[in-house]
């Protein structure tokens, strides 16, 4: 008993089948009754819409006749009903009307689902990117294009007059029929409705041109009739020439960017409806040319091939406008003045040395001090910053000899070398902490010329090496031994 109620049609088919005899015994009213229930649960029932279509077509009711017959046509070719809605419309297409449903199971075809067209921007900021997209997809498009041209088999002559014939021949099975029609149809569907659509844009392409190219070429004239009266060069008019053409780049870069607008809109819609068409072709060609022909006939490489061409055509009605560049003509920015660090006198000219007895008091704009004692030498030494604040001091010791010549408290020269070891105590610049700040050793050589108590000194050289301060080098002979 489960396997017989398996094996039942479903109440659709059965309400189908009633009709259909109450048809064939005469009583219409009956047959119109079975026949309506059976489209309310079934709109495209083949059979019940192709008796609906007869019986309304006696009737005289030619737009209902034309409703079911296509109902009927949708699912399940019938060559009757087709001779019927020919009758009815000879500009219908039986092809387009099966091509609804596609055939199950249907042929994948992932190229369609893969190519994504660009959007063209409005933007004239956003078009130098969008150009290198562009051009990259088009690379892409002619190379996968050449690789399967490279390895996909092409039609023999035979094959040529195989499908010639078949587009001829009658009295194949429905199936074979069908998809025939859904092909041919489908073809003259695909090149009225790509030829309309590529008219409807040239129309309205050539609408919104012909005020642009006028609008630019006024700004051209406004401002090249002023700028032919100016001269440049030398003692010339070089800033009002700049001021007019920085003006007339950006009027046109604006004049530019309304365009784009309109046209950015135009190209999208064009190139959405041209792919949609293509693909829709392609698709029905792609799942029904099998059941046509045998599949070598027809290769599913030729198939993507042309639908990329369609491709590629459709990425040539895409535009890249140009933003101009109007820096060129604006002046360069101004930069402000910064005050520098001067100083109210010069160190090298503020500095001298007294002798005190057996010591020597030194000083100069940014430190003072004393030295004293010959073989043992020793002194100290107050250091401060360049603001003035107190930086640090530093004590020294060690040994050293003089060299003199001349009468001592009159006039005399003389010669000093000396190695000391020192100690910098002072505060932490960051933690204000007194402490040791560097420690090491100092050695110099140095001339000196003395009248009275007054005295000045000349440098041969001198080298300090400290555990936090890096190795420095002074005096005369630093630039002619390259100490530095």
């Amino acid at each position: 008993m489960e396997y017989w109620h398996k094996q039942q049609p479903n109440k659709s088919t059965i309400l189908a089948n009633l009709g259909n005899a109450y048809y064939r015994l005469g009583d219409m009213i009956t047959a119109m009754k079975y026949l309506q229930l059976c489209v309310k649960k079934d709109s495209l029932n083949p059979t019940a819409n192709k008796i609906l279509c007869i019986m309304y077509l006696k009737k005289g009711d030619t737009k209902k006749a034309e409703e079911h017959g296509t109902r009927s046509l949708t699912t399940s070719y019938d060559e009757q009903v087709t001779s019927i809605l020919q009758q009815l419309n000879n500009k219908l297409k039986p092809g387009e009307i099966m091509s609804r449903f596609p055939p199950v199971p249907a042929k994948e075809f992932p190229m369609l689902q893969r190519i994504k067209l660009p959007v063209m921007p409005s933007r004239l900021d956003d078009m130098e990117q969008f150009s290198i997209e562009l051009a990259a997809m088009k690379e892409s498009l002619k190379i996968t294009i050449a690789a399967i041209e490279a390895q996909a088999p092409k039609p023999t002559d035979d094959i040529k007059q195989q499908m010639l014939m078949a587009s001829f021949t009658k009295g194949f099975s429905p199936i074979r029929v069908k998809a025939q029609y859904i092909i041919m149809d489908g073809m003259q569907i695909y090149f009225a409705e790509s030829i309309k659509e590529t008219d409807v844009f040239q129309h309205h392409l050539k609408k919104i041109n012909i005020p642009y190219n006028i609008n630019i070429k006024a700004i051209q004239k406004k401002y090249n009739s002023q700028l032919n009266k100016l001269e440049g060069g030398e003692a010339g008019d070089e800033d009002i020439i700049a001021a007019l053409e920085l003006a007339k780049c950006k009027e046109l870069n604006g004049e530019a960017e309304i365009y784009l607008a309109g046209l950015s809109r135009l190209v999208n819609q064009y190139a959405a409806r041209q792919e949609y068409i293509s693909r829709k072709y392609f698709r029905d060609y792609a799942n029904w040319s099998p059941y046509w022909l045998p599949e070598t006939s027809i290769s599913f490489p030729s198939v993507e091939i042309d639908y990329l061409k369609d491709i590629l055509n459709i990425l040539g009605k895409y535009q890249v406008i140009t933003k101009m560049n109007c820096e060129v003509f604006e002046p360069l920015p101004i930069k402000k003045g910064e005050l520098k660090e001067w100083e109210d006198e010069y160190c090298a000219n503020f500095k001298g040395k007294f002798g005190i007895g057996p010591a020597k008091l030194f000083y100069s704009c940014k430190s003072w001090g004393i030295e004293a004692g010959e073989g043992i030498v020793g002194g100290f030494e107050v250091n401060y910053a360049d603001d003035g604040a107190f930086e640090d001091v530093s004590f020294e010791l060690g040994f050293g000899a003089n060299w003199n010549m001349g009468t001592e408290g009159v006039a005399e020269i003389g010669a000093g070398a000396s190695v000391k070891e020192f100690v910098k105590i002072g505060p932490d610049k960051i933690t204000k902490e007194w402490g040791v700040t560097d420690a090491g050793i100092k050695g110099e050589i140095a001339l000196e010329g003395e009248i009275g108590n007054v005295s000045g000194e000349v440098k041969v050289i001198e080298v300090t090496a400290g555990y936090r301060s890096e190795l420095n080098a002074e005096g005369m002979l630093v630039p002619l031994l390259n100490l530095n």
